[in-house]
């Protein structure tokens, strides 16, 4: 629900001659290989969505 609100206002303020970037938190977790190496200490970081799963490095240097 959230990412489809997101997108369609995106479409949305584009139509209306806005630029506008859209992108999900999805596209910034780490990898696999990272989240089996988090799962040494924290069993619930197998997974994607728990706090720590995303690369936020990565994140902010998108934003930059």
């Amino acid at each position: 629900g959230k990412s489809l609100l997101a997108g369609l206002l995106a479409k949305y303020l584009k139509f209306l001659g806005k630029s506008v970037e859209h992108f999900s938190l999805d596209d910034f977790y780490k990898t696999y290989e990272e989240r089996m190496e988090l799962l040494k200490n924290h069993s619930y970081l197998q997974y994607r969505g728990p706090p720590g799963t995303h690369d936020v490095q990565w994140l902010l240097h998108t934003f930059e």
